[in-house]
């Protein structure tokens, strides 16, 4: 594994300046519900399997094959290949998963949203919804296109988050900010979850991924340098990016798998991660969109730690609040019970049972470690 360097040599010419020409801004958000699992909860018909564990493997089987309810499908969406779902779900290929694996791995359904956002001038965005058992998760993507500097780039991600940047939603003409853009579309998903509108979960903060997909040139990463100050920015959101001061290299590395070229980082602090890997954006005609793909996977993992963990966080509050555990729900039992296995399993990295990253397992510690130890503990 390479490391980035500390001391970076003294070129003799001044170096050519980075351009960016792509680069993917993921921004997920998960809303944990607990008042799925109370007998008083009122469920679209459409969605009455998400309380029972025989109804949703039969539902994800049939959605499998094709012939789901109208408006879902898989998370990996016809991608058979897609390397988070098959290496976290550590068993057969992805078309011959079955419901109950779906059910033990708390795998959501994925959700064609009536929010679409067209004709944004920069590049592409795309909003995705996940139902699972125990809430809602929504993740939009920015696929932008230079060419750009790095400190335009930088600009512009900021505009996109903290909302100087619009979009135009094509059902209702609204111009709207990125927060708009994610409070329709979790609005969307809870009406549509529940009869009557649900009322909404507890949501987190947002997760954030940043993936420089293709510049040129080959760019290193180097400690104290504009690369580190962007990437700290682009995890951070620093009020004062420009000015801040820049985090030592233990703080903000998170330890890549396998070989890498000198001076590729994965930027992580606790709600976000960057992924620099000048081997890759700056190959010329790529035989395979890795970056692209590493983006998707890093995103998936995220959503997942954040969906686990915030149900995790949620049935250790109950305990903590007096409630009994043989109080709790079944099925919230049983959903918890999954939950504590999965975090266990990318925490520890093993990778027979799970997709091994540190990216997990740094996301766990800096969240969730106290209730999942607290949850697992109280649930023996």
């Amino acid at each position: 594994m390479s490391t980035p360097s500390a001391n970076p040599p003294t070129p003799s010419t001044p170096p050519v300046a980075l351009t960016v020409q792509d680069f993917r801004l993921s921004f997920v958000w998960v809303e944990t519900n607990l008042e799925i699992f109370k007998p008083t909860a009122e469920l679209a018909d459409s969605f009455q399997f998400l309380k029972k564990s025989e109804r949703y493997r039969e539902v994800f089987e049939n959605t499998l094959a094709g012939k789901g309810l109208a408006g879902l499908e898989v998370p990996w969406h016809k991608r058979k290949k897609q390397f988070f779902w098959k290496y976290y779900l550590a068993g057969p290929a992805l078309e011959a998963v079955s419901g109950k694996q779906a059910w033990e791995h708390v795998v959501p359904l994925r959700a064609k949203l009536p929010v679409t956002v067209k004709d944004w001038k920069k590049g592409i965005v795309t909003l995705e919804g996940f139902y699972y058992p125990h809430g809602l998760a929504l993740a939009v993507t920015f696929r932008v296109n230079g060419p750009f500097t790095l400190d335009d780039a930088v600009k512009l991600a900021y505009d996109i988050r903290d909302g100087g940047e619009k979009f135009i939603t094509q059902e209702d003409k609204l111009e709207r900010s990125l927060d708009s853009l994610g409070e329709n579309g979790l609005t969307q998903m809870r009406n549509t979850l529940f009869k009557q509108g649900g009322v909404p979960g507890k949501q987190g903060e947002a997760f954030t991924i940043f993936t420089l997909v293709k510049g040129d040139p080959f760019t290193p990463f180097e400690l104290g340098g504009p690369v580190h100050r962007a990437l700290q920015s682009v995890t951070e959101w620093m009020p004062d990016p420009e000015t801040a001061t820049l985090r030592p290299l233990p703080e903000v590395q998170v330890p890549l798998r396998g070989s890498a070229a000198a001076g590729s980082i994965l930027f992580g602090r606790r709600r976000g991660r960057a992924i620099w890997l000048p081997g890759l954006f700056a190959k010329k005609d790529p035989k395979k969109p890795s970056l692209g793909c590493y983006h998707r996977n890093v995103l998936f993992a995220s959503m997942q730690v954040d969906s686990l963990g915030g149900l995790v966080k949620g049935t250790a509050n109950l305990l903590r609040n007096q409630t009994p555990l043989a109080k709790l729900d079944m099925t919230l039992k049983a959903c918890a019970r999954n939950a504590i296995d999965r975090l266990r399993e990318l925490y520890e990295g093993d990778k027979d049972k799970t997709y091994r990253s540190n990216s997990p397992k740094a996301q766990i510690e800096q969240n969730y470690l106290k209730d999942l130890n607290y949850l697992q503990s109280g649930m023996k």
